[in-house]
């Protein structure tokens, strides 16, 4: 025998943890029904995020669909089948007809199908009329309509008068035997059992979206945050354990996460967008984290004039493409040791490496081993950077630079009768370096070379002095020996140099 009891003892909180909501309130509350051949259907609110569930009302019939209607502030619901008569003969067995809902035996005789309404002004309950059978029922607030599916096929429901037209069929779907319709980012999305479809609004042409992995999916609605949030049923050899698992799911990726298991058996979703709820704290969780970047050498040093390599990854893969900008960061090597102009490298949806390569440039130029930094910073779908260090080795010969004397001069003057010439005597012979004209200039000679200053009379390099007197940084000339040194003065000054490295 069944024992009866009043709603408003079913009231079940099955967490002891407290969540401070945030003073914002959102729009949303989540309700949920159970289905079952012959099962009282009860209406159940919930709070995904607390964990808790409360019996609202007893509904007209159990249902597996379920929606909202944002017009007439209405949850609509379609009765699950409600079996007259078995395909096994109980006859026999006595049953009471409490007992006759419940049979394990599948049914040849059904009472129709009905489409009814939650009054959520009047806390009240209505029966429209007879209708089509469907898992899944989601409210399209712009043409005024409910739209179900069965295993195959498209509907859409007048709630006024539970009227139905075919609008297409679905094909073969994965999963079509369980699942819901929700409106998710504009989109008519369908969530079967393993499987996420995307439904053409306007030829309700079907395009898979992706797999979830999950089984014995329910329901699916929106929830206050925008969610896209999912019921699945759990059920073992024992049969229903009454307990329904809730979570969030990525129709676009497949991926979900978990949010909580609730003690009822939930069979269909919808969300009462007209109450005010308290917003959530926090992210409920999450389907498809941001990946993180990182990156690592293949070839990190190099000598000068081969090429650099490493492997840009992302810490997940992502439904999305991501974007990454990498650079070089320049230390003791310049853009004038290597290639790489800073670029947008693009991962593809699933991919998590990429490969970039940086030609260094050969000279011929000694220099110690040169680095400078590779950076990899998150662009788009994606999160933080990463830097890695990049050397280049010198395969050049170290230059040894050789001394020299640099001897510089500047023309002052002359008072002779010659027209002598000024400059140098290196092995005995004769380099010119000035003469009558004036000028200046400078001269070059390995350091360990002798030389001497010597003044050409009358230019003739046959015949050479070497008389002068300093004066400063002057050398004053004679050259008729007639002592007054002025004939050739010219400004001498040497300094040493190194020669053959730049």
């Amino acid at each position: 025998m069944y024992r009866f009891f009043t709603l408003s003892s079913l009231a079940i909180a099955i967490s002891t943890a407290s969540l401070s909501l945030s003073a914002n309130e959102c729009k949303g509350e989540l309700y949920g029904i159970n289905a079952g051949r012959g099962e009282t259907g009860i209406l159940f609110k919930l709070n995904e995020q607390l964990q808790s569930v409360e019996a609202d009302s007893v509904a007209k019939f159990s249902s597996a669909a379920l929606a909202y209607d944002t017009q007439q502030n209405r949850i609509y619901y379609v009765s699950a089948p409600r079996a007259l008569d078995y395909k096994v003969d109980i006859s026999h067995l006595n049953l009471s007809s409490s007992e006759k809902k419940h049979l394990p035996i599948s049914g040849s005789r059904f009472k129709y199908t009905k489409l009814a309404f939650y009054d959520v002004n009047t806390q009240s309950h209505t029966e429209i009329g007879r209708t089509k059978g469907v898992i899944s029922l989601v409210f399209d607030e712009t043409n005024n309509r409910l739209i179900g599916s069965t295993f195959s096929e498209l509907y859409e429901i007048n709630p006024q008068t539970a009227e139905y037209t075919k609008l297409a069929d679905l094909g073969t779907l994965s999963g079509k035997y369980r699942g819901d319709l929700a409106f998710y980012e504009n989109e008519l999305v369908l969530v079967t059992s393993t499987t996420s479809y995307k439904i053409n609004k306007s030829d309700y042409s079907v395009e898979k979206l992706a797999k979830h992995n999950l089984t014995a999916v329910t329901g699916a609605t929106v929830d206050k945050a925008g969610n896209l949030i999912i019921s699945r049923t759990k059920i073992n050899d024992l049969g229903h354990t009454n307990k329904s698992d809730i979570y969030k799911l990525n129709p676009y990726s497949g991926n979900t996460c978990f949010i909580s298991e609730v003690p009822v058996r939930l069979n269909d979703l919808t969300t009462n967008t007209s109450i005010s709820t308290a917003c959530y704290t926090a992210p409920l969780c999450e389907t498809d984290p941001l990946p993180s970047i990182s990156i690592s050498a293949i070839e990190d040093t190099v000598t000068e004039g081969q090429t650099l390599s490493f492997t840009v990854s992302l810490s997940n893969s992502y439904y999305q493409n991501v974007e990454v900008e990498v650079s070089a960061i320049e230390g003791t090597a310049t853009s004038a040791d290597y290639n790489f102009a800073t670029q947008l490298i693009t991962f593809t949806a699933g991919e998590t490496d990429s490969t970039i390569e940086i030609p260094t440039i050969d000279n011929a130029e000694f220099s110690e081993t040169k680095s400078f930094t590779i950076q990899a910073t998150a662009n788009s779908n994606s999160t933080g950077n990463a830097n890695a260090p990049a050397m280049i080795l010198n395969d050049d010969a170290e230059c040894t630079p050789t001394p020299y004397t640099k001897i510089n001069y500047q023309f002052v003057s002359e008072s002779a009768g010659y027209n002598n010439d000024w400059g140098l005597k290196v092995n005995n012979q004769f380099i010119k370096l000035l003469d009558e004209y004036g000028g200046s200039g400078s001269y070059q000679l390995p350091a360990s070379t002798q030389f001497d200053y010597a003044l050409a009379l009358n230019g003739n390099a046959s015949k050479l002095t070497n008389n002068f007197r300093w004066h400063g940084q002057k050398q004053y000339w004679e050259d008729q020996n007639d002592g007054d040194y002025n004939d050739f003065v010219v400004t001498v000054w040497t300094e040493q140099i190194q020669v053959g490295c730049n």
